[in-house]
């Protein structure tokens, strides 16, 4: 059996990091495409992200993006404190600890690129097509060094060795792929995305989103928190901790063109327990890094963060 180096996730994370590791193929499922068919997805324009493009010869154009808050059915000028813990309180739970890099951080504009671009332009290249395996990861031994596949047609499982393993599985996933036995995390936070892409009347979508790209809407009693635009002029993604819109789609005459959960949308404050069972801690295991904000169970790593690591040589072999 051959002994291979591997990408765990084929999302913009896992992409992203297999440019700077050559040598490493991906494991997908072939499904992280669908959180890219939606809106904004940001990545920050700052100097590391601005060598990433140059260094790997991605062109791209940034762009201003415009964001607005509203509660009590009004846009807020400014944010303060007591906002931002509604909000917090509304899509992570009473638990949550604020890591200061919620709601965009308050901004009302951000320079930056469609990660929905950079996701294609990464997955189209030549040479990553050929290094991506779409396949289901179902069981991991960091002890034997071996993981277990299905393909996606579920007729056989498949036994591959492994030299080393850059995780980007959100870490829930991970240890429960390594220990069946691995128990729930308790949590009283939420943590699921419900993504609907809405077809709403033009009248809508010049009187809401003809000058923001992102909504955000901070009142608990409104079960979705964040609306955007797409590429498609009449499409609006709306986000929500719920299945239960309210009266949003009829009040506006709209209708679900799709319906996408995301279970691992949000990070929520989970606890130490998820980390650690019968006394080892269960992300420390030899051959094994995980990167990126859901691989580390942390709200405050984004894109750009991961960027800079990569940049700086601190992510390595």
């Amino acid at each position: 059996m051959n002994k291979n180096n591997y990408i765990f996730g084929s999302g913009i994370t896992g992409l992203v990091t297999a440019l700077y590791f050559k040598n490493f193929y991906i494991i997908g499922d072939g499904q992280e495409q669908e959180n890219y068919l939606s809106g904004p997805k940001i990545l920050r324009k700052n100097i590391y992200t601005e060598s990433f493009m140059k260094r790997f010869r991605l062109k791209m154009r940034s762009r201003e993006y415009k964001c607005a808050y509203c509660y009590e059915n009004e846009f807020v000028e400014e944010l303060n404190e007591e906002l931002v813990r509604k909000y917090l309180k509304k899509t992570r739970g009473i638990n949550y600890k604020p890591t200061g890099n919620e709601l965009n951080d308050g901004e009302k504009e951000i320079i930056g690129y469609d990660m929905k671009e950079l996701y294609s332009l990464i997955r189209s290249r030549k040479n990553m097509e050929n290094r991506i395996i779409e396949t289901h990861v179902v069981g991991i031994s960091p002890q034997e060094k071996t993981f277990t596949i299905r393909n996606n047609d579920l007729e056989f499982c498949e036994l591959k060795e492994y030299k080393k393993i850059l995780n980007t599985f959100p870490i829930q996933e991970f240890l429960y792929l390594i220990d069946p036995n691995y128990p729930k995390p308790r949590t009283e936070n939420k943590s699921t995305i419900h993504l609907y892409l809405i077809e709403f009347p033009e009248l809508f979508c010049r009187h809401l989103l003809s000058y923001y790209d992102f909504v955000y809407f901070i009142d608990e009693e409104i079960p979705y928190y964040r609306i955007y635009r797409t590429r498609e002029s009449r499409i609006v993604c709306v986000e929500s901790m719920t299945e239960d819109l309210g009266d949003f789609i009829n009040r506006y005459e709209g209708r679900i063109w799709k319906h996408t959960i995301l279970p691992f949308g949000k990070i929520a404050d989970v606890g130490e327990n998820i980390l650690y069972y019968d006394g080892i801690k269960h992300i420390d295991y030899d051959g094994i890094k995980h990167i990126g904000r859901y691989a580390n169970q942390t709200q405050s790593i984004r894109l750009h963060d991961v960027i800079k690591s990569l940049e700086l040589g601190e992510i390595n072999e």
